[in-house]
């Protein structure tokens, strides 16, 4: 199929030139990769990823909203959060 639409869009140039060098290793120029994103979609009929949250961060957004609400917090202090963390 002949291409004969183009697109137009601006973008930060520097995320620009970090994806460049991503789909560079792929082989393929920013055109090709967004083109098979378009192509992605059509075939998924939407996008072609999830974008609902994984069961680690609806826990999170659960413990988030306890929290805001006056509930416990997992972690009493920051110095806790952190060991939490880092372990």
């Amino acid at each position: 199929m002949a291409k004969t639409a183009s697109m137009y869009l601006r973008m930060d140039p520097d995320i620009k030139a970090e994806v460049e060098l991503i789909y560079s290793r792929y082989g393929m120029t920013l055109t090709q990769a967004i083109n098979l994103f378009l192509y992605a979609s059509r075939n998924a009929d939407g996008l072609p990823f999830d974008l609902r949250p994984n069961p680690a961060t609806r826990q999170a957004i659960k413990e988030g909203a306890a929290i805001v609400d006056g509930g416990p917090a997992r972690s009493a202090t920051a110095d806790e959060l952190l060991a939490e963390l880092n372990s």
